[in-house]
């Protein structure tokens, strides 16, 4: 089983990216998550019960508890079985647990729903980085890697860089 800490750093961050903030013209701050704007102002700010269950998965993955990661995930995804970011999650730590069969399974769940919601809005470079993280779990490293350039050129988020960089290191770590 190769460790992907790199692949756990990343998906962390795509998960608490997904909670964000943005002042308005009234110097009041809105919560966005998953790119809807939350109810209320300042720090008051509502999750749906999956997100919830993400963020009590990723401190499971920051201890190392992948078991009980896994297990929330599971829930999240029962809640809610569109939720791309669940299902990266787990085929992540699915991975981690030497589960390459599930984590396979769960990329090629997220380049489906990606692709349907590319079909609503093609010109949403997180789809496209979504999309390019699901192809990693199935090593598909050339399909993942013009996925995630993509959505590097559409958004300039040049943090995904070290996406492309890891993608090199497993490609060269699967041969």
């Amino acid at each position: 089983m190769m460790k992907s800490g790199a692949l756990l750093t990343v998906a962390l961050a795509m998960l608490v990216g997904q909670v964000a903030f943005a002042p308005t013209a009234t110097a009041e701050t809105k919560f966005i998550i998953n790119g809807t704007p939350a109810g209320g102002s300042g720090s008051k700010f509502e999750i749906s019960a999956d997100q919830k269950l993400m963020l009590e998965a990723a401190k499971k993955v920051v201890s190392n508890d992948y078991k009980s990661a896994e297990a929330l995930y599971d829930q999240a995804i029962s809640i809610n079985g569109s939720n791309m970011d669940a299902y990266l999650q787990r085929g992540i730590v699915r991975r981690e647990l030497g589960n390459q069969a599930g984590a396979e399974s769960d990329g090629r769940t997220v380049v489906a729903l990606a692709n349907s919601s590319l079909q609503l809005a093609p010109n949403d470079a997180n789809l496209y980085h979504r999309r390019g993280m699901g192809l990693r779990l199935v090593r598909d490293f050339d399909n993942a890697k013009a996925d995630i350039s993509r959505a590097i050129q559409m958004s300039g988020q040049l943090s995904w860089k070290t996406d492309l960089q890891a993608i090199e290191l497993e490609r060269k770590a699967f041969r």
